[in-house]
Protein backbone atom coordinates (compact mmCIF):
# COMPACT_ATOMS: atom_id res chain seq x y z
CA UNK A 1 0.00 0.00 0.00
CA UNK A 2 2.85 2.26 0.98
CA UNK A 3 4.35 1.86 -2.14
CA UNK A 4 1.44 2.58 -4.30
CA UNK A 5 0.95 5.75 -2.40
CA UNK A 6 4.86 6.67 -3.13
CA UNK A 7 3.81 6.16 -6.77
CA UNK A 8 0.84 7.85 -6.67
CA UNK A 9 3.05 11.00 -5.03
CA UNK A 10 5.32 11.34 -8.05
CA UNK A 11 2.98 11.10 -10.24
CA UNK A 12 1.72 13.64 -9.06
CA UNK A 13 4.59 15.97 -8.55
CA UNK A 14 5.49 14.97 -12.05
CA UNK A 15 2.14 16.27 -13.43
CA UNK A 16 2.65 19.69 -11.03
CA UNK A 17 5.90 20.21 -12.72
CA UNK A 18 4.36 19.45 -16.03
CA UNK A 19 1.58 21.92 -15.35
CA UNK A 20 3.49 24.79 -14.25
CA UNK A 21 5.52 24.31 -17.16
CA UNK A 22 3.14 24.75 -19.44
CA UNK A 23 1.22 27.08 -17.66
CA UNK A 24 4.47 29.44 -18.03
CA UNK A 25 4.34 29.14 -21.92
CA UNK A 26 7.37 26.33 -21.58
CA UNK A 27 5.72 23.72 -23.30
CA UNK A 28 6.58 20.98 -22.70
CA UNK A 29 9.45 18.25 -23.72
CA UNK A 30 7.47 15.37 -22.26
CA UNK A 31 8.96 11.94 -24.42
CA UNK A 32 7.29 8.19 -23.28
CA UNK A 33 9.16 5.17 -23.15
CA UNK A 34 7.83 1.59 -24.62
CA UNK A 35 5.73 1.10 -21.01
CA UNK A 36 4.46 4.55 -21.91
CA UNK A 37 5.29 6.45 -18.32
CA UNK A 38 8.19 8.28 -18.35
CA UNK A 39 9.08 11.56 -18.53
CA UNK A 40 11.72 13.41 -19.77
CA UNK A 41 13.75 15.98 -17.38
CA UNK A 42 12.21 19.65 -18.52
CA UNK A 43 14.92 22.78 -19.35
CA UNK A 44 14.53 25.61 -17.72
CA UNK A 45 12.39 28.76 -19.35
CA UNK A 46 15.81 30.36 -20.60
CA UNK A 47 16.72 26.75 -22.02
CA UNK A 48 13.18 26.02 -23.61
CA UNK A 49 13.36 29.61 -25.12
CA UNK A 50 16.54 28.09 -26.97
CA UNK A 51 14.50 24.69 -28.26
CA UNK A 52 11.03 26.48 -29.63
CA UNK A 53 10.88 26.73 -33.21
CA UNK A 54 10.16 29.57 -35.08
CA UNK A 55 10.96 31.31 -38.45
CA UNK A 56 14.01 32.60 -39.60
CA UNK A 57 14.66 36.32 -38.43
CA UNK A 58 14.62 39.34 -40.44
CA UNK A 59 18.04 40.49 -41.77
CA UNK A 60 17.45 43.91 -39.49
CA UNK A 61 17.22 41.32 -35.94
CA UNK A 62 20.03 38.89 -37.23
CA UNK A 63 22.05 42.26 -37.65
CA UNK A 64 21.25 43.73 -34.56
CA UNK A 65 24.56 43.72 -33.52
CA UNK A 66 28.41 42.25 -34.42
CA UNK A 67 29.70 39.51 -31.84
CA UNK A 68 32.78 40.84 -30.40
CA UNK A 69 35.35 37.85 -29.96
CA UNK A 70 36.96 39.45 -27.59
CA UNK A 71 33.90 39.87 -25.34
CA UNK A 72 34.24 38.07 -21.82
CA UNK A 73 32.37 34.75 -21.63
CA UNK A 74 29.66 35.77 -19.67
CA UNK A 75 29.18 38.60 -22.03
CA UNK A 76 28.89 35.88 -24.92
CA UNK A 77 26.79 33.50 -23.26
CA UNK A 78 24.44 36.71 -22.55
CA UNK A 79 24.39 37.61 -26.06
CA UNK A 80 23.72 34.16 -27.26
CA UNK A 81 20.95 34.02 -24.88
CA UNK A 82 19.08 36.77 -26.25
CA UNK A 83 19.61 35.37 -30.49
CA UNK A 84 18.41 32.21 -28.86
CA UNK A 85 15.25 33.52 -27.15
CA UNK A 86 15.05 35.57 -30.52
CA UNK A 87 14.87 32.65 -32.26
CA UNK A 88 18.29 32.95 -34.35
CA UNK A 89 19.78 29.80 -32.86
CA UNK A 90 22.82 30.26 -35.85
CA UNK A 91 24.12 33.30 -33.83
CA UNK A 92 23.16 31.76 -30.59
CA UNK A 93 25.61 29.21 -31.78
CA UNK A 94 28.24 31.13 -32.83
CA UNK A 95 28.53 33.37 -29.57
CA UNK A 96 28.12 29.94 -27.51
CA UNK A 97 31.02 28.42 -29.49
CA UNK A 98 33.01 31.76 -28.53
CA UNK A 99 32.08 31.23 -24.76
CA UNK A 100 32.97 27.60 -25.08
CA UNK A 101 36.29 28.35 -26.16
CA UNK A 102 37.08 30.48 -23.10
CA UNK A 103 35.96 27.37 -20.79
CA UNK A 104 32.34 28.49 -20.28
CA UNK A 105 30.59 25.75 -18.58
CA UNK A 106 27.27 27.28 -19.19
CA UNK A 107 28.33 28.02 -23.36
CA UNK A 108 28.70 23.81 -23.56
CA UNK A 109 25.58 23.30 -21.96
CA UNK A 110 23.63 25.65 -24.39
CA UNK A 111 25.25 24.33 -27.45
CA UNK A 112 24.51 20.45 -26.26
CA UNK A 113 20.62 21.91 -26.44
CA UNK A 114 21.18 22.90 -29.71
CA UNK A 115 22.81 20.42 -30.89
CA UNK A 116 20.15 17.58 -29.55
CA UNK A 117 17.40 19.93 -30.85
CA UNK A 118 18.84 20.85 -34.18
CA UNK A 119 18.49 24.21 -33.91
CA UNK A 120 20.71 26.68 -35.77
CA UNK A 121 23.04 23.35 -36.84
CA UNK A 122 22.05 19.90 -38.19
CA UNK A 123 20.49 17.87 -35.22
CA UNK A 124 23.62 15.73 -34.03
CA UNK A 125 23.53 13.61 -30.46
CA UNK A 126 26.76 12.64 -30.63
CA UNK A 127 27.97 16.59 -30.54
CA UNK A 128 25.38 16.95 -28.22
CA UNK A 129 26.18 14.30 -25.58
CA UNK A 130 30.13 15.77 -25.70
CA UNK A 131 29.29 19.28 -25.15
CA UNK A 132 27.47 18.37 -22.09
CA UNK A 133 29.90 15.90 -20.76
CA UNK A 134 32.13 18.78 -20.74
CA UNK A 135 29.72 21.24 -19.20
CA UNK A 136 29.38 18.55 -16.80
CA UNK A 137 32.87 18.62 -16.53
CA UNK A 138 33.52 22.12 -15.63
CA UNK A 139 30.53 21.79 -13.24
CA UNK A 140 27.12 22.45 -14.59
CA UNK A 141 24.66 20.77 -12.88
CA UNK A 142 21.51 20.98 -15.41
CA UNK A 143 24.51 18.76 -17.91
CA UNK A 144 24.39 16.04 -15.85
CA UNK A 145 20.74 16.32 -15.85
CA UNK A 146 20.70 15.97 -19.76
CA UNK A 147 23.18 13.31 -19.74
CA UNK A 148 21.50 11.26 -17.79
CA UNK A 149 18.34 11.82 -19.40
CA UNK A 150 20.51 10.47 -22.60
CA UNK A 151 20.84 7.27 -20.97
CA UNK A 152 17.92 6.88 -19.58
CA UNK A 153 16.03 7.23 -22.73
CA UNK A 154 18.49 5.64 -24.82
CA UNK A 155 18.65 8.67 -27.11
CA UNK A 156 20.86 8.77 -30.40
CA UNK A 157 23.06 5.88 -30.50
CA UNK A 158 23.00 5.56 -26.37
CA UNK A 159 22.15 2.22 -25.44
CA UNK A 160 19.35 2.96 -22.58
CA UNK A 161 21.19 2.27 -18.87
CA UNK A 162 19.03 2.67 -15.78
CA UNK A 163 22.00 2.56 -13.50
CA UNK A 164 23.97 5.15 -15.81
CA UNK A 165 21.35 7.65 -15.80
CA UNK A 166 21.15 7.24 -12.28
CA UNK A 167 24.59 7.78 -11.67
CA UNK A 168 24.12 10.85 -13.82
CA UNK A 169 21.18 11.78 -11.34
CA UNK A 170 22.14 11.10 -8.11
CA UNK A 171 25.60 13.45 -8.93
CA UNK A 172 23.88 16.55 -9.92
CA UNK A 173 21.57 15.94 -7.02
CA UNK A 174 24.82 15.38 -4.82
CA UNK A 175 26.03 18.56 -6.62
CA UNK A 176 22.48 20.61 -4.97
CA UNK A 177 20.45 20.36 -8.09
CA UNK A 178 16.85 19.63 -6.51
CA UNK A 179 15.00 18.25 -9.77
CA UNK A 180 17.78 15.40 -10.30
CA UNK A 181 16.67 14.05 -7.07
CA UNK A 182 13.30 14.04 -8.12
CA UNK A 183 14.24 12.17 -11.40
CA UNK A 184 16.56 10.16 -9.73
CA UNK A 185 13.23 8.91 -7.74
CA UNK A 186 10.95 8.66 -10.43
CA UNK A 187 13.13 6.11 -12.07
CA UNK A 188 14.04 4.07 -9.56
CA UNK A 189 10.05 3.76 -8.75
CA UNK A 190 9.67 2.94 -12.27
CA UNK A 191 12.05 0.18 -12.58
CA UNK A 192 11.29 -0.73 -9.11
CA UNK A 193 14.55 -0.13 -7.06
Amino acid sequence: MKRLIKRGILLLLTLAVLVVCVACGGGSNETTTANGDDTEPEQTSEENAQTQEAPAPTPDESDKSEIDPNASAEELVQLGSEYANERNYKKAMECYKLAADKGDAYAWNYMGGLYENGQGVPQDYQKAMECYETAAQAGNTRALIYLGSFYQYGKGDVQQNYEKALEYYDEAAEKGDESAATYAAALRETIGG
